[in-house]
């Protein structure tokens, strides 16, 4: 069994809390996800992640030679930290939600068209990924893209041996750090189950 307490009293299959907020935008299909930031009994946990997503369609201009994509909707994604400029492991972020983005809309209706998802990450903590994965679902689904299934990311830290075998869901970032040999972040299948 896991030999450590949580700090914000969750049991190791728990879910920070979160909130979404639907078109905080005017410009476009927009969400915000905040996810962490209190316990459930009152007290304060530092440990918050809060990102902004926004979709923008507007008609593809762009040569596209490319033989059968002529048709085809262009996709994009961009992610801007809070501050600073954009670091390695964020363009490795853009590219697993472009990725995922493609693979989940049914583009066969969509036509020649530029879809632009972008990122603001307002506060960094743990699980970055999984609550832009998140944001990103969700403002695809907010604007109206079809898409082939609606999975949900989750963050899962794997134990080191001296505190036991196994894993907990959607650790802290202090929870990484000290009893966490590794966060592993999955998008979640309603279909299938993973």
């Amino acid at each position: 069994m896991v030999g450590f307490t949580r700090v914000d009293g969750r049991s190791f299959c728990d879910l920070r809390q979160f909130s979404v907020e639907l078109n905080p935008l005017k410009s476009g299909p927009s969400c915000r996800i905040t996810v962490g930031g209190s316990s459930s009994d009152g007290g304060s946990v530092d440990d918050c992640t809060a990102v902004m997503a926004v979709i923008y369609f507007s008609p593809d201009n762009k040569n596209r030679n490319a033989v059968g994509a002529y048709h085809r909707p262009t996709f994009e994604v961009y992610i801007r930290p809070k501050t600073g400029p954009v670091k390695g492991y964020i363009r490795a972020i853009e590219c697993s939600l472009l990725k995922t983005l493609q693979d989940l809309v049914d583009s066969s209706a969509l036509g020649k068209v530029l879809v632009s998802a972008r990122i603001q990450v307002l506060v960094e903590g743990s699980g970055l990924l999984s609550a832009c994965l998140n944001a990103l679902i969700t403002c695809a689904l907010v604007s109206g893209l079809k898409l082939r299934e609606v999975p949900h990311a989750v963050q899962f830290g794997v134990l080191r041996c001296n505190d036991s075998t196994g894993f907990i869901i959607d650790p802290t970032s202090d929870e990484l750090r000290e009893h966490c040999l590794a966060g592993i972040t999955m998008l979640c299948s309603p279909q299938t189950g993973v």
